[in-house]
């Protein structure tokens, strides 16, 4: 079952520091979630975590009480110091400034951030109907279960063998699936481009959410992260890791539940 909401900017007050914001009026995109049984009580979010809602969270916090923006602001050499035999300044220089990234999966955020983010969501959501967090371990693990992938295989064999395509790499080619770095997180048209892009090669999984494995990894509420991302094998998907500092490689979705 799908659930539209477009958040609407009204607010107030930013949790820790009692960050006041001005009122803007200001959409901050649409928020597509799915239930993946109809007795369920929490709903995933379709997409993961964009850029460009991201950084309407951080003219947010510019337009109020901007004193802890440094905490949550995007590190941009990311894409350097993690990668440090490439040449990723043109990433460091555009992945978060420039309109062609918008629908892109937000990374090099700290997990910090991220429960800032959702503290934001459940200040704007004027429905009060629901409570927006990250997803818990188990509950991720549950959404990796609904696709098809073999795990104990990083054979480029196997890639075609899949339920549908993921942004990961496989032994012998690592762009097979279309993926040098992050894709884009939705299935918006794509803002510079004019079109959706390539979109059409990482399709949904049967519950309707994309983006599962691959991609990025995603943060769960209790600072580890899972599901792979663009410079992960498959059989490094299902690892569990300890959050210890920003990286290109991890993002985050946010699931609602009611209150």
């Amino acid at each position: 079952m799908a659930r539209l909401i477009i958040l609407t900017i009204t607010v107030i007050i930013f949790l820790q520091g009692c960050a006041s914001y001005k009122q803007k009026n200001q959409s901050i995109g649409q928020f597509d979630f799915h239930k993946i049984k109809k007795s369920d009580s929490i709903f995933y979010s379709k997409y993961e975590v964009t850029n460009i809602q991201y950084k309407s969270f951080l003219k947010s916090v510019m337009d109020g009480d901007s004193s802890n923006y440094s905490e949550l602001k995007i590190n941009n050499l990311g894409w350097i110091e993690e990668y440090r035999f490439s040449f990723n300044k043109p990433m460091a220089r555009n992945y978060h400034a420039h309109i062609a990234f918008d629908n892109y999966p937000v990374v090099n955020i700290s997990f910090d951030a991220a429960l800032k983010y959702c503290d934001w969501l459940n200040i704007i959501d004027e429905t009060e109907k629901y409570y927006y967090r990250l997803p818990t371990q188990s509950e991720f693990l549950f959404l990796v279960k609904t696709v098809n992938i073999k795990y104990d295989s990083d054979n480029i064999m196997d890639y075609d063998q899949c339920d549908f395509n993921f942004n990961l790499k496989f032994e012998g080619n690592y762009t097979i699936d279309g993926g040098m770095f992050t894709v884009l997180a939705n299935e918006e048209v794509h803002a510079y481009l004019g079109r959706r892009a390539n979109m059409e090669k990482y399709k949904q999984n049967k519950a309707g959410i994309m983006h599962i494995i691959g991609n990025v990894s995603e943060m769960l509420d209790n600072a580890n992260y899972t599901g792979g991302n663009w410079d992960s094998l498959p059989s490094e998907v299902l690892s569990i890791k300890k959050y210890t500092k920003p990286l290109p490689t991890l993002g985050f979705r946010i699931v609602k539940v009611l209150k």
